[in-house]
């Protein structure tokens, strides 16, 4: 295992066989590094020089083995991420480096050029050490994994410069190596923390933060996490979204540069890089002085650089700060104190952000700092921090490994143990492009520079481009196997020659764009692909008026974040059946679970590099695209289960299900599923009736299935019921209520004769709107049921959620609701529409029209409207408050108008990041119900998104691995709960 951390200052790399922490060393022996009183040191500076540029060179020159006086390029790394675009944190003179020697580039060369050269240069020491170690006998057959240290802040295209960089300079160049990317402050916490934890046994405590403070020579890199477990391995989870900027150690020369040429004015500007530059002896001077500057020390004499300057005019102001007599710069302690304060205020204010981010989100406290890094180990930057940390109640660390080696230490560790994050957030916003019908009263000054207007063969509108799709919000969380799916159509005539690109971007504002127009808007790259393969007879066409033939093609864009990079890919076919004929060129190795043969290696991407991120227009003017608007997120790895088939009840041993109408009315039955035991015990069965989500628009008895529940009822030997019901627009929330009513007095009365068999307590639960009805029905029975168990419900229906326009759900962003809500309207008096008592959602629910009308209903803030069929009711409801609900619709807001008194002891089960029926639903009816002497038991679990539950799978969450099921706990929680509810 072998780790490489590739920074501003210099590069340093780690080598290890070994499996346990405290066997993982750093290379300290630098080519050349005696040369600059450095022979045992960690790093080794960042210098390339070319021979072609330098007479005494008889080969290229990298690290220490630069001397004074040749021509050099440094700080190349932060060129890497040049194209990115600046955040409020970077060094505002970053630009002006070049001035000094710094981040220049030879002619004819690129910064990828020049990164390759300096690795080239590592990797040829790093065979020569290996050789050394182990012999090169041994060598041959060892495969290697080497894992490459990045900023966590850099984009995807500068990631993967890099990784094409080491490709290149020889690293994992057999087929038994492997190369991989790690964040810094993520490789810098696993050995800084592992190894300060077994010096200090109470350095950090589960449940309490720990922010890493990664501050390195270029950049600096912040991330907070709560611990979550100690052993018997580490385990940590993200609650901050992580930060950073270019503003790291080396800025301290960029400002000694800026003082010096202020005070000695063109005596000094006019010095070339030999004696001023990276490497020069000046330089190396000031290295050890800022490495060793701090106000703690007695001493009031000034720090002496030795710097000839023969221009210089000697004045008593200019004898201040120059000695003539010996050529020294003479530095006070107020003058280092200027060069350091400037950077370090600014790594305060992105820490202080960590900070109030975590107090906002009610996330754990911060309990301690640790500080890795280059610029980590200054005592000055400690002091300053360690004053700011005082006054916070943090307590401030460095690893007992030291700050700079934890990094690549760290990433070795990685490498060995696995990753130690269960869950982290998202730094960026991550989508693409879709289009619109036009509208040109509201879209008239579009800039016709980044979007166009295209004709639709199809529907025969006129389309506009450039409507931005995040498929990816800013601040998500994800974990190592996060995949998010999403659909589009992709229009191609008959002469199109198959080949095309489609963009993914991002954006790091918090408030994501609408369109591409905004400048904040950044390219992440192109997915390349080509659909000339694919059988025409089997995909929908038509014939335009000038007899050339049109092609619609559903296609899947598989969006995955990963410590490497974003994966992407496009496959057609909802199961891939034309896979084979798909050639897919990926931003990334990504590589599908299902078909692995078609991913491409790590060097199949690099060699493809210049083809994936070239600006090429495109391919041909044939070709229009549509994204349609995302209306959910599809997370592949834990998919949300939309159908309960009746096949499982079938395949649940001992057990038998009917179907049984339970109301008719005049569009037909209305009816529900018993699942019960096979045989009858002759004891009195409990019985869990479980009513469907679907925001009362969609799903049926089968959907949203709560396996896990439902394997908790056939464990006890109870009785499972799911109910249909009406479904809105087609008829009001009223309708919707009085089947549950139905539903839940039918299983009174008569379910003990249609089954044969005695029942005893029954349990009332619903998931989503279900909970709402299962709220609604508790408050309308006269015989209420044992228990209720709530599950993230929309409990507060005239809360602002319901009545404040503009949020769309899943964090979606908002869209034009005009066309969704014309094809669904609200019901009104003598509506002939048929009523619909149970909607089938199809795989792919973000295609389905009826399901959009669940996030138009959001957008505009009309459920009110559509719950009781009066017209403006939201409105009147957010300026008046619930006086404004006429009193015939008062039964539908139970928490404002119910006999909550009355109400059974309840559960209250609901995510706090939950984007789609906010937790504040649920926080206000547990107020409430309190309120009223009702025994309310809850259970927010911290991260856990819309239906979180169902996404487990079919699981028996009381057997199963707690580590393996996200918020395990909080379900053990609910059955506890059941279990007491029958008991008592």
């Amino acid at each position: 295992m072998l780790a490489l951390i590739l920074s501003t200052p210099g590069l340093s790399f780690a080598l290890s066989n070994a499996a346990d922490f405290k066997d993982i060393h750093p290379w300290t022996k630098y080519p050349g590094s005696s040369t600059h009183i450095a022979e045992h040191c960690h790093k080794a500076p960042s210098w390339v020089a070319f021979k072609d540029e330098n007479p005494d060179l008889s080969e290229n020159a990298w690290g220490y083995q630069i001397e004074p006086g040749m021509k050099t390029y440094a700080w190349t790394k932060l060129l890497l991420d040049e194209q990115s675009l600046a955040t409020e944190y970077d060094d505002p003179d970053l630009n002006k480096a070049a001035g000094n020697g710094l981040m220049l580039l030879p002619s004819g060369r690129t910064a990828k050029d020049v990164v390759t050269e300096y690795l080239k240069g590592m990797h040829s020491m790093y065979k020569k050490a290996v050789v050394e170690k182990i012999g090169e006998d041994k060598l041959e057959d060892l495969p290697v994994d080497f894992w490459l240290t990045v900023p966590a802040t850099w984009s995807e295209r500068a990631k993967l410069i890099t990784r094409a960089a080491a490709l290149d300079a020889g690293f994992a160049s057999r087929p038994i190596d492997r190369l991989s990317l790690i964040t810094e402050p993520d490789a810098a916490a696993h050995m800084a923390l592992k190894s300060s934890i077994h010096h200090v046994e109470d350095l950090i405590d589960v449940g309490t933060g720990v922010m890493v403070c990664d501050l390195g020579g270029g950049t600096v890199d912040i991330t907070t996490s709560e611990v979550v477990r100690k052993s018997p391995s580490l385990k940590l989870r993200e609650i901050a979204i992580g930060a950073g900027g270019k503003c790291g150690g080396t800025f301290v020369d960029r400002n000694l540069y800026k003082l010096l040429s202020k005070r000695f004015g063109t005596a000094f500007t006019n010095l070339g890089p030999q004696h001023v530059g990276p490497g020069s002896q000046f330089m190396d001077q000031f290295e050890m002085r800022k490495r060793d500057f701090s106000l703690d020390t007695p001493s009031k004499k000034s720090y002496k650089l030795t710097l000839p300057m023969r221009g210089l005019v000697i004045t008593p102001e200019i004898e201040k700060y120059y000695d003539p007599d010996f050529n020294w710069v003479l530095l006070s302690k107020d003058d280092m104190k200027s060069l350091f304060d400037p950077v370090i205020d600014v790594i305060l204010k992105l820490v202080k952000d960590q900070v109030d981010q975590v107090k906002r989100d009610k996330e754990p406290w911060i309990k301690t700092m640790c500080l890795v890094g280059g610029f980590g180990s200054s005592p000055y930057v400690k002091e300053r921090l360690l004053e700011w940390c005082s006054g916070q109640e943090i307590r401030l660390t460095t690893p007992w490994t030291g700050a700079w080696a934890a990094v690549v230490c760290g990433a070795v560790l990685r490498g060995v143990e696995g990753s130690m994050s269960k869950q982290k957030k998202c730094r960026r916003h991550y989508g693409h492009t879709m289009s619109r019908t036009y509208d040109p009263a509201v879209h008239f000054n579009f800039d016709e520079n980044k979007r166009r207007l295209w004709n639709d063969p199809w529907t025969k509108e006129q389309n506009l481009s450039g409507f931005m799709n995040w498929e990816i919000a800013k601040g998500a969380l994800l974990d190592d196997d996060t995949e998010i799916s999403t659909s589009f159509y992709s229009h191609f005539s008959e002469y199109f020659d198959g080949k095309h690109t489609h963009d993914l971007f991002s954006c790091s504002l918090d408030e994501a764009p609408e369109t591409i127009e905004n400048e904040r808007i950044e390219k992440v790259g192109e997915v390349l692909y080509t659909i000339d393969g694919i059988d025409k007879t089997k995909i929908k066409s038509i014939q335009d008026e000038n007899g050339i033939h049109w092609y619609q093609l559903l296609l899947t864009l598989t969006i995955r974040l990963s410590d490497d990079e974003v994966g992407v890919l496009i496959t057609f076919g909802s199961h891939y059946e034309y896979f084979s004929s798909l050639t897919v060129t990926s931003s990334s190795s990504f590589v599908p679970r299902e078909i692995g043969q078609l991913a491409m290696s790590p060097k199949d991407s690099h060699n493809d590099f210049d083809q994936v991120w070239g600006s090429s227009p495109m391919s041909s003017p044939a070709m229009t695209w549509e994204a349609t608007a995302s209306m959910s997120r599809v997370l592949r790895s834990k998919q949300l289960h939309l159908k309960m088939a009746t096949s499982l009840f079938s395949s649940l041993k001992g057990y038998t299900y009917s179907t049984i109408p339970y109301k008719s009315g005049p569009d037909g039955d209305i009816v529900l599923d018993v699942l019960y035991p096979e045989e009858a015990d002759g004891l009195p069965a409990t019985v869990l009736i479980h009513i469907h989500g679907g925001f009362l628009i969609v799903g049926d008895r089968y959907s949203f299935a709560p396996y896990w529940l439902l394997n908790a009822v056939t464990a006890r030997r109870w009785i499972f019921v799911s109910p249909d019901y009406r479904l809105v627009p087609e008829s009001t929330a009223h309708a919707s209520l009085d089947d549950s009513i139905d539903a839940y007095n039918w299983v009174r009365s008569s379910l003990a004769d249609a089954i044969g068999r005695p029942i005893g307590p029954v349990l009332l639960a619903g998931s989503s709107a279900g909970g709402y009805l299962a709220l609604t029905t508790a408050d309308a029975v006269e015989q209420k049921p044992d228990a209720l168990l709530l599950i993230y419900g929309m409990l507060d229906a005239a809360g602002p959620r319901y009545t404040t326009p503009g949020t769309n759900i899943w964090g979606a962003p908002p869209f034009d609701t005009a066309s969704v809500l014309s094809k669904f309207p609200r019901t009104k008096e003598n509506d002939d529409r048929k009523a619909i008592s149970g909607y089938t959602l199809p795989e792919d629910i973000q295609q389905d029209s009826r399901f959009q009308v669940t996030s138009a209903l959001h957008i505009d803030a009309l459920f009110p409207d559509y719950m009781t069929g009066v017209a403006g009711l939201s409105r009147e409801i957010a300026s008046k408050g619930i006086d404004a609900i006429p009193e015939e619709h008062r039964r539908l807001f139970p928490l404002s108008f119910g006999n909550l008194a009355k109400i059974p002891r309840t559960f209250l089960l609901h995510g706090v990041n939950d984007s789609a029926v906010t937790v504040d639903c649920s926080i206000v009816a547990e107020k409430k119900l309190r309120e009223a002497g009702v025994e309310v038991v809850k259970d927010f679990p911290e991260n856990a998104e819309h239906g979180f539950d169902v996404r487990t799978g079919n699981v028996d969450v009381e057997k199963a691995d707690a580590d393996g099921i996200p918020n395990i706990e909080s379900l053990r929680n609910v059955i506890r709960f059941l279990d007491s509810s029958v008991k008592n």
